[in-house]
């Protein structure tokens, strides 16, 4: 069998997008917003993953090591293998930092203070 549908091909989602008419005198305008937008070294450039309709930021290799090590040493995971475990998505990871996030001791928000500005808790 030849062509069709193949599942993960195609152009990676970004941002959703949606399309609009608008009057020729602010089309340039607005590219230099949207080029603004695109510029702009914010959180919402990082790479999202979409799970169950809702987006979830993905955490870098670093960021996840450091989770893990956080869940074990407050005991939240056993050991690095039940850590993986329980962080094996991003809709995971976002769970088991809020559910851990209450009974951290200061010195162990403060190793997982990137990872709180990502999920936008204070």
């Amino acid at each position: 069998m030849r062509g069709g549908k193949r599942e993960g091909s195609g152009r990676k989602k970004g941002e959703e997008t949606k399309v609009m008419r608008i009057p020729t005198t602010l089309v340039g305008e607005v590219n230099k917003l949207i080029a603004a937008h695109k510029d702009k070294p914010s959180q919402d450039n990082k790479p999202y993953e979409k799970c169950n309709k809702n987006l979830y930021p993905l955490l870098s290799k670093e960021q996840l090591l450091i989770l893990q090590e956080v869940m074990i040493n407050c005991g939240r995971a056993k050991s690095k293998t039940q850590a993986r475990k329980l962080t094996s998505t991003p809709e995971k990871c976002k769970n088991e930092f809020l559910e851990i996030v209450h009974y951290l001791t200061d010195s162990q928000f403060e190793r997982l203070q990137e990872i709180s500005e990502l999920y936008h808790v204070d």
